[in-house]
């Protein structure tokens, strides 16, 4: 047998490189492995002995061809040269040591592609790793730490020095091959925090466990862990965190310390948990990450979050002015205590005036900046490098400011003007142009080059000689008419002393002129028609008086007033009963205080008795509304609030799904039992006696009875009509929903916590229940509101305007500081084997019977639903959809998963709520509770003497879980005993599950609520979750600020949702 590497030994042994750089090994100082790769040639990998690893610390592959007996290549672990020392060295150390008899032994075959950067172990360990950080809200330190303990066995320590290109120390050099192996498994994001964290630490953890930076550093990692925040936890509280995307609003409040001091700080009502300080800074509140950019250089910011900020009283003029402008524009406001008298300052924004007239044959023009009511100062003010100038006005002292962008539009608009005298410019703002070339040059500037919001007054010797560059400011002057739900308004447009009306106008433009030229013949130039298409769609959907004005429903009042808000070029005058309606729909109450029943007073919060407020309002105007708190804030006592505020013989109609009918009966007995009340129902001799003899104040009755007996229910006039859950009228069609609008009241109200769940138009239905002709036709909404994707931003801007008066919605987190977070998780569990072959067998048919290319799917689409909710059973237990198949736990890695969690939570005194769609699935879970020997309650749709069972839940502590069907537990329900749930199979409908998660979060809860949410990785459940996330965002643009999902999606989509 010959020597191992002997045609590469003897190519180069000769050679002056080999003898002077070579390590003499002896024998069995190294190790070797061996194994055939995917084409069978044989790779070996040789190391040194842990004693001479110090000298010969490398990793040497070689990949070695059998058949002809030669290296076709090698790498080494240290060194990038074709040929390296250490090479050479083990060509050596084989050729004196190794035989060519150990290529005949047996060598196991490996296939080892190099298309993948990391294994599975260590993409692991990676996903399913957290990062803590600790001391983020103590003042004790001004240190904060990070915990990579769940990073382990990561050589963290190693590869964070090896990403900041940060020296070893020498006991590290054998194992840097090994980390820089793991770091590629690491997201960018990540190498960039461990980076940072080398580069920034101040003490570390020689294992890796921990890096400590200065709080001062901190503000550099915000931008990092925004894009890890899944993954980052605060340690004290085990809270996720969390970064708003909403713009965080400010308050800052001015305080006086003494008559030359004063003090900047945040306002004591911001409830801030820390603030860390940068270009962008970041607010802290609870778990909660607020970026925010604020004008103040940082030093400044640093002092106002820390100790406050002082200033002296000569800055008060900065800080009203400035100061305060510049905070608006972060959507930051500006506080001054009572006592602080500021100066007199116009910082209003001044419109650029040029007055021309002519003397011999030249034009002056004098500049000047307006600023309203007669407040002028010299154009010449703008040369001073500063925005704030002082022209003392009446003998008193006054600071105009001058903003920036009005300095920039004067200097590139005179840049443009002709040659012209300037020796009168600096004294008296005055610009001389003579020349009759200049001064047609003049006019030709002017024209194309001024704005329109500008004044140009011109002599009456000029008139003539200028076009007019019109800004078309209309004004509607409204007025109340003799019928109490109508109003009447007029139209007009002024431009200086000429005035048009809306039909003058609309003849012009329909001739695509130009110009337009006067009597007098001056010629007018209509610079933007923006506000005359607004106002004519206004008219368009009023009704024409025989006179000159229009006419409208009261509901539209405030769209009116609003619209003047986006066009700014819109002016409203109204009588004073319109303002002052106006006035208190923004304000949302009326100007004399609503008085709240006496015993309601210290039962009700203080955002509840607002909303009795606004309630109040709406029913003195006439309005109506949609009281859309989220759920769990006590729509039901804001309504029985107005309701007890009615005279002793009012007649009101409460409609509610039938599982809430005793709840309501409940909470009027709890809040008010001087209101009377009946539930209706019974059969129809029972029902009709109630009719016949209705002496109570509220009839509580269900959405399904009144369509069974609207004849009757529509001769009744009843004082309020509520609706409660009232997305049950979506539906426009829906013979409930056209029931219920026969009914007769003098008010109607709305109770929904999701008045918008699939799609824009189920607004239109409630809408037209409330305020029936306050939006076009339904079609005519469609085609507006709801088909138009591409413009799907600017569409809901305009819902917004309209509807944002008529709704009334307040969010957990800004009016219950004292309710407790909940935290939600998605927990993921594998198919079993017997799961993944019946899914995959499912999906295979699917696929072959009803996607077929360039199939219509619509005929479909009962079969295509009825196989994804077979998909959805199966992700829970094959047992739903085969009666042959034991309900075994380990037949469905779901009930395994649900077995532990449940065991877990009831360990530790958890209460738990299980929500699921699939009355099967709790029927499972019910068996295994049993076995688990775990005291528990039931309900679903069948369940009896539902009160009582809720009631046990709640008051009996040994009851540990309640299973509830979806449907059944998602309305109304009260079940704040519950601090964990869990959602089993998740619905197309993301509101469906806040619902019945907000059974539990809700008033009344005193400890923290987590939510489990559990889902079978890569099925369709995965991709429900994807679509909850396009409904949120729909419900929270018209809002805050189903299974009809399968019958718009496209075949290609659906083929997406059925892939695994």
């Amino acid at each position: 047998m010959g020597r191992l590497f002997g045609l590469e030994y003897h190519e180069h042994s000769n050679s002056w490189f080999f003898k002077s750089s070579i390590l003499n090994l002896n024998i069995d100082e190294i190790k070797y492995k061996k194994f055939l790769d995917e084409n069978k040639n044989i790779v070996f990998q040789f190391e040194a002995g842990k004693i001479q690893k110090k000298y010969f610390p490398n990793k040497i592959e070689i990949i070695y061809n059998q058949d002809q007996n030669r290296i076709l290549s090698h790498h080494c672990s240290e060194c990038g040269a074709e040929i390296c020392r250490h090479y050479l060295s083990i060509i050596n150390y084989a050729y004196k040591y190794l035989s060519t008899d150990i290529l005949m032994r047996n060598v196991i075959q490996t296939y080892q592609n190099r298309l993948l950067e990391y294994n599975e172990y260590w993409q692991r360990i990676v996903i399913n790793a957290n990062i803590e950080i600790a001391d983020i809200f103590s003042n004790n330190t001004d240190k904060i730490r990070f915990y990579l303990k769940s990073y382990l066995p990561l050589e963290v320590r190693l590869i964070s020095i090896l990403l900041a290109n940060r020296e070893f120390k020498n006991e590290d050099i054998p194992e840097i091959p090994k980390a820089e192996k793991q770091a590629k498994a690491l997201s960018e994001s990540e190498v960039k925090l461990f980076s940072m964290l080398q580069i920034n630490k101040c003490s570390y953890s020689r294992k890796g466990t921990f890096f400590t930076i200065y709080k001062k550093d901190f503000v550099k990692f915000f931008p990092v862990l925004k894009n890890l925040r899944k993954k980052v936890f605060i340690k004290e509280t085990g809270d996720n965190l969390q970064f708003s995307e909403e713009n965080l609003r400010l308050n800052f409040s001015i305080q006086k310390n003494n008559d030359d001091n004063y003090i900047i700080k945040p306002a004591s009502n911001e409830f801030i948990s820390a603030a860390f300080i940068g270009k962008t800074s970041y607010i802290f509140k609870k778990n909660i990450v607020y970026p925010i950019n604020l004008p103040f250089k940082e030093s400044v910011t640093s002092r106002i979050f820390d100790e406050g900020f002082p200033f002296k009283k000569a800055d008060l003029v900065y800080f009203s002015s400035i100061v305060a402008r510049q905070l608006g524009l972060s959507n930051c406001y500006l506080d001054f205590t009572d006592d602080i008298e500021i100066p007199k300052v116009y910082h209003n924004t001044p419109v650029i005036t040029f007055k021309l007239h002519k003397e011999d044959h030249k034009i002056i023009m004098d500049g000047i900046l307006d600023y309203g009511n007669e407040v002028e100062i010299p154009l010449s003010a703008i040369r001073f490098p500063v925005e704030l100038v002082r022209f003392d006005q009446k003998n008193e002292i006054a600071w105009f400011y001058i903003p920036p962008q009005i300095k920039y539009q004067i200097f590139r608009f005179v840049e443009k003007l002709p040659d012209a005298q300037t020796d009168k410019l600096e004294e008296n703002s005055q610009l001389i142009f003579e020349g009759e070339e200049n001064i047609e040059f003049l006019k030709k500037i002017i024209f194309e080059h001024s704005d329109p919001s500008w004044k140009i007054i011109l002599a009456d010797d000029l008139k003539n000689e200028f076009v007019y560059k019109v800004k078309l400011q209309p004004i509607i002057r409204t007025k109340k008419s003799n019928r109490i739900n109508w109003f009447e308004y007029e139209v007009e447009y002024k431009f200086k002393d000429i005035r048009f009306t809306h039909s003058e106008l609309k003849k012009f433009f329909k001739t695509k002129a130009k110009f337009m030229k006067m009597e007098d013949g001056r010629l007018l130039f209509f610079d933007d028609k923006k506000t005359f298409e607004e106002v004519d769609k206004l008219l368009k959907r009023s009704k024409k008086l025989p006179s000159e004005g229009y006419k409208l429903s009261v509901y539209n009042l405030p769209y009116i007033y609003q619209i003047s808000s986006v066009y700014e070029g819109i002016k409203i005058e109204g009588d004073d009963f319109l303002e002052e309606m106006f006035s208190a729909i923004i304000r949302r109450k009326l100007d004399e205080n609503s008085i709240l029943p006496f015993f309601l007073k210290p039962i009700m919060r203080s955002y509840q008795k607002a909303g009795f407020r606004w309630l109040k309002m709406l029913q003195h105007y006439h309005l109506s509304g949609i009281l859309a708190d989220e759920m769990g804030l006590g729509k039901t006592i804001q309504s029985i609030s107005i309701l007890s505020d009615l005279p002793q013989n009012s007649r009101s109609l409460v409609i509610c799904p039938k599982t809430l009918l005793f709840n309501w009966g409940a909470e009027i007995r709890k809040f008010n039992r001087n209101l009377t009340f009946i539930i209706y129902e019974g059969n129809q001799n029972e029902r009709k006696a109630i009719l016949d003899n209705l002496n109570v104040n509220v009839m509580l009755a269900s959405y399904s009875i009144i369509q069974n007996d609207i004849d009757n229910l529509a001769e009744i006039e009843f004082d309020y009509l509520i609706l409660d859950e009232a997305q049950h009228i979506k539906n426009a069609y829906a013979l409930r929903t056209k029931a219920i609008k026969k009914l007769k009241s003098k008010h109607k109200l709305a109770l929904s916590g999701t008045p918008v769940e699939n799609n824009p138009t189920e607004l239109w239905s409630i809408f037209d229940f409330l305020m029936s002709g306050y939006f076009p036709s339904l079609r005519s909404f469609k085609n507006e509101f709801a088909s138009q994707p591409g413009k799907r931003t600017e569409t809901y801007e305009k819902l917004k305007l309209m509807i944002s008066p008529f709704i009334l919605r307040r969010k957990k987190k800004e009016v219950l500081i004292e309710l407790p977070d909940k935290q939600e998780q998605v927990a993921y569990c594998k198919l079993s084997p017997l799961q993944e072959k019946m899914y995959l067998q499912i999906i295979e048919s699917v696929k072959k019977k009803y996607l077929v290319k360039n199939e219509d799917i619509g005929q479909n689409y009962m079969h295509i639903l009825a196989a994804l909710t077979r998909l959805r059973q199966i992700c829970n237990h094959p047992a739903l959809l085969d009666n042959s198949i034991k309900d075994r736990l380990e037949f469905s890695a779901k009930t395994e998963l649900l077995h532990e969690i449940i065991s877990d939570a009831v360990e530790s005194g958890k209460k738990l709520l299980v929500f699921s769609q699939f009355v099967g699935m709790l029927k499972i879970l019910q068996k295994m509770i049993k076995k688990m020997r775990i005291p528990f309650e039931y309900m679903d749709g069948s369940t009896k003497n539902r009160q009582k069972i809720i009631e046990n839940f709640n008051n009996n502590n040994n009851i540990k879980i309640f299973l509830v069907s979806l449907k059944t537990g998602g309305f109304g329900l009260n079940l704040v005993a519950a601090d964990t749930v869990i959602i089993v199979d998740p619905w197309w409908n993301p509101m469906g599950e806040n619902q019945a998660i907000d059974r539990a979060h809700r008033i009344g809860q005193t400890k923290k609520v987590m939510v489990y949410k559990i889902i079978s990785k890569g099925t369709i459940e995965e991709k429900i979750l994807d679509l909850q996330l396009n409904k949120r965002e729909m419900f929270e643009s018209l809002i805050d600020q189903g299974q009809s999902v399968i019958k718009k999606m496209s075949s290609e989509q659906l083929r997406e949702l059925l892939e695994y």
